[in-house]
């Protein structure tokens, strides 16, 4: 669930304040290609850190892929396809 909507595979929130704006969109995932979006409507010419984690918790984050902003980009991690939940955020160092 994701609030009090059905959410089978996918559930969006902003959660931490401190990124230099930014968002996750086109959200899709699929148990045959795994899970992609586009991140987008953040800080030209800022470098930002995609990280994914298993849980919520502190420190148990670690970095994806990195980019430095110059319009959407698009996301894509096929190995979430074959293994168990994962978070994703973006960070900026």
């Amino acid at each position: 669930m994701a609030g009090t909507n059905l959410s089978p595979f996918i559930a969006q929130a902003n959660i931490a304040s401190g990124v230099s704006g930014g968002q996750f969109g086109s959200l899709l995932y699929s148990p045959a290609t795994g899970f992609g979006c586009t991140f987008s409507d953040a800080t030209i010419g800022q470098p930002y850190r995609i990280q994914t984690s298993p849980s919520l918790a502190t420190g148990s984050w670690t970095d994806f892929t990195n980019l430095t902003y110059t319009g959407p980009a698009v996301i894509k991690d096929p190995s979430a396809a074959a293994g168990p939940k994962k978070f994703y955020r973006a960070v900026s160092p």
